[in-house]
């Protein structure tokens, strides 16, 4: 479960900590066992020592321990291992039996027959490249993610999108998958208090979120565009860039143009919150966090039509462009610059539309929950 609540959902594990409590808080009658593997134990946040009806158990074993077992030793069940360690702690009788195994590892594992396996799928991001392209983490191919999917009984995945991309590389039946959606807290505010580090921001900005090189190229381009046809106005940009510091040297002396390294959750926030238009221009992204969050902020967007963004985002809440396109990106970036009712329009729409329920934690846990219990009972 490491891999489920350890990173920030904009790294495409959109089943978060958030996630965990609205399955605890829902289904109080159920009883819940998190476990974890490696070096150290889970940070305290992660204990959920609140609810009666967690357990938590940490195994001292070695990823490359793990990997063994797993992939050598196939008869080895992973509940069966769970089981006994909760058994040696006196968290379950010695007749115990877990009825669902959840888990986002790529690492294709088995469990019993009558232990449901369920696979909670975040992207697929490394199988878009070549296979002649190495990825770093060898737990990314096709052959694994099919090994993987063979042998659970449900995919879960947070858009259409991802389903679709299973149905692609994969080959997985569409009976087989269960497409739920990100979701964010229901109170997300603007922070109170703006840092003096932000006290400097332009009155307007367009703050863009890239993930790549190209998705920068295609910003500024555009930015320059929009600047050439409009000289006068006082609007800047502002790109939060995903490479700590490296694409800021390129771009540094741009005109208007302000590169921010990876910013904290804080201070990401603070300069989201204070922008005047928000630029979605990932080209690939499974999730959709990123652009429900600005969405929330009642911010008027400007969003990439790729990806899950286009479920997540209408025609009536906000713009759609090509993000390969620096032409089109700066056509709406004129539009919306210079229409101020319109911004007004599409934000209040926008934030209406990032409160529906299907961006929301409990109703997501619920419908998870739902789906596994028809599964169970139709075996």
């Amino acid at each position: 479960m490491r891999s489920l609540v350890e990173n920030r959902p904009e790294s495409g594990d959109f089943f978060t900590v958030d996630f965990l409590h609205a399955l605890f808080r829902n289904h109080p009658s159920d009883t819940f066992f998190l476990w974890t593997t490696g070096e150290y134990d889970l940070p305290k946040e992660y204990i959920f020592d609140e609810y009666h009806n967690t357990r938590t158990i940490h195994t001292d074993i070695s990823s490359k321990d793990l990997e063994w077992y797993t992939d050598w030793f196939s008869a080895i069940f992973v509940d069966d291992m769970v089981e006994t360690e909760c058994m040696k702690k006196g968290m379950m009788p010695w007749v115990g039996k877990f009825d669902v195994l959840l888990t986002c590892s790529p690492r294709p594992l088995l469990c019993e027959e009558n232990c449901l396996l369920v696979h909670i799928l975040n992207h697929l991001n490394p199988l878009r490249f070549p296979e002649n392209i190495s990825h770093p983490n060898k737990y990314y191919s096709i052959k694994r993610y099919k090994k993987t999917f063979d042998s659970a009984g449900l995919i879960i995945t947070p858009s259409l999108f991802l389903a679709q991309e299973c149905q692609y590389f994969c080959a997985v039946p569409s009976e087989k998958i269960l497409s739920l959606s990100a979701a964010i807290a229901q109170e997300l505010l603007p922070p109170q208090e703006i840092d003096p580090l932000w006290n400097s921001l332009p009155e307007y900005y367009f703050f863009v979120h890239v993930i790549d090189e190209i998705g920068m190229q295609i910003a500024i381009k555009a930015f320059e565009l929009w600047k050439s046809k409009n000289p006068e106005a006082n609007w800047e940009m502002i790109i939060e860039e995903p490479q700590k510091g490296v694409l800021w040297q390129w771009y540094e002396k741009r005109k208007h143009v302000h590169i921010l390294s990876p910013l904290s959750e804080d201070h990401h926030m603070q300069v989201l919150s204070r922008a005047a238009v928000y630029i979605e221009l990932a080209s690939y992204d499974p999730v959709g966090i990123s652009l429900l969050t600005a969405m929330r902020f009642e911010l008027p967007c400007i969003s990439s039509s790729y990806g899950s963004f286009i479920e997540i985002g209408d025609t009536e809440s906000m713009m759609f462009f090509d993000p390969t396109s620096a032409v089109e990106l700066y056509e709406k970036m004129n539009i919306l610059s210079l229409n101020e009712p319109l911004r007004s329009e599409y934000a209040q729409k926008a934030a209406m539309r990032s409160r529906l329920l299907q961006w929301n934690w409990d109703e997501i846990a619920t419908q998870c929950m739902k789906k596994i219990e028809e599964y169970n009972e139709s075996k």
